[in-house]
């Protein structure tokens, strides 16, 4: 079921010392007493970047079947963000953009602010462990996305995500599909 999706359960070896680093950074912000945490913050933004680079957990629909009807050999959860280029590509604005976008299910702010509310190592690791992931969707899915979601997902991002029509799939769903 997609809702059990997890983006620890793959390359999990590598989220051993990065769930370290995360927790450090989240404890060292919330002790910090002076006024400005903006590079403990930028810091924490650029590790939680790493840590969400390993794969995508999810594709959406449309760009699955993009994949299918252009004869793609490359599957969309072994490629990272650096190869967003071999799905495609589209015009928009006289500009030549990767068809597909690597969207981060959880926005990277709003996941390091709830990191950060946390108050005890457990919520962290767990919070750290129920992150879905990123997803892989059409440039015009993300713009849609971005009209009303551009830094939040209120009520999950399942259901921000359905509300403005896209579906998302699972590696084994989408396997089913190009197999």
């Amino acid at each position: 079921m997609i809702t059990d999706v997890r983006h620890i359960s793959k390359h999990n070896s590598i989220f051993v010392p990065l769930t370290e680093i995360i927790c450090s950074f989240t404890e060292q912000i919330q002790k910090f007493k002076g006024g400005e945490k903006k590079q403990l913050k930028g810091g924490l933004d650029l590790t939680l970047r790493i840590f969400t680079g390993t794969h995508a957990s999810f594709v959406s629909q449309r760009l699955a079947e993009h994949i299918k009807a252009n004869n793609f050999e490359h599957n969309p959860f072994e490629l990272i963000w650096e190869q967003r280029h071999l799905l495609g590509r589209i015009k928009e604005d006289k500009r030549e953009l990767p068809y597909a976008v690597w969207e981060h299910t959880i926005p990277i702010k709003m996941f390091r602010e709830t990191l950060i509310s946390a108050t005890r190592k457990s919520d962290l690791l767990k919070i750290i462990e129920d992150y879905p992931g990123v997803a892989w969707i059409t440039r015009e899915e993300n713009n849609e996305l971005n009209k009303k979601y551009r830094s939040s997902r209120p009520n999950g991002f399942l259901v921000c995500y359905e509300s403005v029509g896209i579906k998302l799939l699972s590696e084994q769903d989408y396997r089913k599909l190009n197999p």
